[in-house]
């Protein structure tokens, strides 16, 4: 630290920058990195029509060569007339310099073979490569023959050798064209979009400018479990289920490269069905593009086209078969778990015959609690939703004992479906009703209420960002404002409570749904609060299960796939009890692991009760 701190002093007193700051620690390195990496994604959300262009982003140069480079780019963007960031690797000599182009516009397009010219002429003069650590490519290729003028036959022969009918990187390894960048551009001149006439779903921003905003970076391919992003392309490699891959079917559905028909055709209703709306690609993408929302757009138009199949509807509709079959559940329970029985209701359903089959509980939430629990502290609206409400009713009953704990009034006004699992298959009309019947139900009260807790990560979701695309938004707005994630809601209020010491060893997976949801930490916060607890946090991906994706037969192969790296963690950890916040997580984790899986609401729950 001590060299570093001295640096920074002479660079001050030299007056060769205006702040400087040292990262030596292990924190202070990863503070500079989360700079670093947020750089992309942040200057891709630039308002505009302009964006910053890979064109140029590659160039190296020997470091002693760093200030003739940036004075020679500052020269030729500013004799150019663009605007342009720069960031990089200075230590390496590698700086990613990103010009700020609208490729509508036809003097912008004339501009990128004018901007590549100059900086490949810069950067060969400094004695650099103008592919530093990405490769060549289409941007590139134009440049390998003035770079390697001696060899460059060799490098065709070569190629020819290993692939002699062109099949791999056509136009882009060996292929000399000067005006190659100019060519296969996502717009175009002549670009121009023709609007879906009838939206089902609201689109504040334009939904041509929505998919329009995907730029092909393609991190939304990438494969590391590291992170979420898109579960079924990461164990498919499938390049129909790549998000972006929704996005360029869209795009030239719109600009007419691909017939308005085929919108109603199966190819593309098979792109979209990749989809599974865990909105992983959504958080993780550099320029927010909402993927998942486009693909319920286009199931949307195909359903109102053709309708949807008896499985999606079925499964849609679980509150709705709650509501019709909950007395008779102790007939119907024993009767699925005989084989032939459950075989039959399978091939029903749709649903694959190794899962067992959803049931309900023949008292649901609402007949064991009153609509009104008076309480002095905040007023909580409880959301329980389908699971809670009706398949495990004692989840809803461990969340208001809680909510009463911590001195809170509560109200249990009736609900229905937050209308997810209908989005997800196209159902538009249908999960509207089901968004405004729960208005109608809580009256007044999202108005007194000060939050609307729920227990559910999927149904919180619903409430803070799908309802936004069917709902108006002032009202959507209000809905979102006081929705929370009741680990986050106890946490706010811990000084309520008296944990008593609960030694139990737990093993915590995030739903993909929570991520996406402020205060996204919450449980992990609030399960290492409890005295006695230990936890492991398994940082894993996708579960598999996507909602009632995964519980179709169609879906079983791939759903029990995705999820092996985490039933593996599971089973692996020692743990008493899996632990998550998502009910279909839930299921997955019971069927596929060893462990018996439970909500953090109810370790909460354990803890309070055994307090003195």
């Amino acid at each position: 630290a001590a060299p570093a701190e001295r640096l920074r002093a002479e660079l001050q007193r030299a007056g060769q920058c205006r702040q400087a700051h040292v990262a030596v620690s292990a924190h202070e390195k990863e503070t500079f990195w989360a700079v670093r990496k947020a750089a992309v994604p942040t200057l891709y959300k630039l308002k505009g029509r302009r964006k910053i262009l890979a064109l140029v982003e590659d160039a190296a140069v020997p470091v002693a060569h760093l200030v003739p480079y940036f004075e020679g780019i500052y020269a030729i963007f500013e004799r150019i007339g663009v605007d342009f960031v720069i960031y990089g690797h200075i230590a390496k000599g590698l700086m990613h310099t990103r010009p700020l182009l609208d490729l509508k516009d036809p003097a912008d397009i004339a501009r990128l073979r004018p901007i590549a010219d100059a900086v490949y002429e810069l950067v060969d003069g400094l004695g650099g490569t103008v592919s530093g650590e990405h490769g060549d490519g289409r941007l590139r290729s134009a440049y390998i023959q003035r770079k390697y003028p001696l060899v460059y036959d060799l490098f065709v022969r070569t190629k020819q050798l290993l692939d002699p009918q062109g099949l791999f990187n056509p136009e882009i390894k060996t292929h000399h064209d000067p005006d190659q960048m100019t060519r296969h551009l996502r717009f175009g001149a002549v670009y121009r979009t023709t609007p879906i006439v009838k939206l089902r779903l609201n689109w504040n921003d334009g939904f041509a400018q929505e998919v329009e905003k995907c730029h092909g970076c393609s991190k939304c391919t990438t494969v590391t479990t590291a992170t979420r992003m898109c579960p079924v392309y990461k164990f498919t490699r499938d390049e129909d289920a790549a998000p972006k891959a929704k996005a360029n079917v869209l795009r030239a559905l719109l600009s007419g490269a691909v017939e308005g028909q085929a919108l109603y055709q199966e190819e593309l209703r098979h792109v979209m069905a990749q989809c599974v709306n865990c909105g992983s690609c959504y958080v993780e993408c550099p320029s927010a593009v909402n993927i998942p929302k486009m693909a319920m757009e286009a199931k949307a138009q195909f359903v109102r086209r053709f309708g949807a199949t008896w499985p999606e509807q079925l499964t849609a509709r679980v509150e709705l078969a709650a509501k019709w079959t909950h007395p008779l559940a102790p007939l119907i329970a024993p009767a699925l778990r005989l084989p032939k029985v459950r075989k039959l209701a399978a091939r029903l359903t749709g649903q694959a015959p190794q899962r067992e089959m959803v049931t309900f509980d023949r008292r649901p939430l609402y007949d064991r609690l009153p609509a009104t629990l008076l309480g002095q502290g905040p007023r909580v609206l409880y959301f329980a939703g389908c699971y809670a409400g009706y398949i495990r009713p004692r989840l809803g009953e461990a969340a208001v004992a809680v909510l009463r704990q911590m001195g809170c009034a509560v109200d249990l006004p009736p609900q229905f479906c937050c209308g997810l699992p209908q989005l997800s298959k196209g159902l538009t009309n249908a999960a509207r009703r089901a968004a405004q019947r729960n208005l109608d139900g809580w009256q007044t009260l999202l108005d007194q209420a000060d939050h609307i807790a729920v227990t559910c990560s999927s149904c919180g979701y619903a409430l803070m960002q799908d309802w936004s695309y069917l709902l108006p938004p002032a009202t959507a707005a209000k809905v979102r404002a006081k929705t929370i994630h009741i680990s986050h809601l106890i946490r706010q209020h811990t000084e309520r409570l008296v944990f008593a010491t609960l030694p139990v060893r737990l093993a915590y997976h995030q739903p993909c749904h929570l991520r996406l949801q402020p205060n996204s930490d919450s449980t992990l916060h609030l399960l290492k609060d409890i005295p006695g607890v230990h936890l492991h946090d398994l940082q894993s991906h996708c579960c598999g299960i996507a909602g009632s994706w995964g519980l179709l037969a169609k879906n079983y192969d791939l759903s029990k796939t995705i999820a092996t790296p985490m039933i593996q963690a599971l089973n692996d950890s020692g743990a008493d009890y899996g632990i998550t916040d998502c009910p279909t997580c839930q299921m997955q984790m019971a069927h596929l692991g060893c462990l018996p899986v439970r909500h953090p609401v109810e370790i909460v729950w354990d803890s309070l009760q055994a307090a003195p």
